[in-house]
């Protein structure tokens, strides 16, 4: 029952985030930001900078893999309404996040 609890809890904390497992282990971070192991200190700017550009806001995260209607989140039920938001391919960013991304692209390739 632990287990199956932690994996709720860590899934669920990835759609929160709008992360993936591979981009989460990327990160060397856990769910929520935190990390676990730190070498520096953290503060609030560096995790604001490591949100991912889909990380649009808890709610919005949740209703693009859940669907739009909370009420079909915990019924196993396939219908129109609790389809996820989108068609899988392309998804929604963060306006702010675009400029942000493109800026730490650019500037590491100029390192190489």
């Amino acid at each position: 029952m632990a287990t199956l609890t932690n994996f709720i809890k860590f899934h669920l904390g990835l759609v929160m985030d709008n992360s993936t497992t591979i981009e989460n282990l990327d990160n060397g971070e856990t769910v929520g930001g935190k990390r676990r192991q730190s070498t520096s200190s953290s503060s609030s700017s560096s995790r604001l900078s490591k949100r991912s550009k889909y990380d649009i806001g808890r709610r919005r995260n949740i209703e693009q893999v859940m669907g739009s209607s909370v009420v079909w989140w915990f019924i196993p039920h396939h219908n129109v309404k609790s389809r996820p938001v989108g068609d899988g391919v392309s998804w929604v960013i963060e306006d702010n996040k675009e400029d942000s991304v493109i800026e730490m692209m650019t500037s590491s390739t100029k390192h190489l």
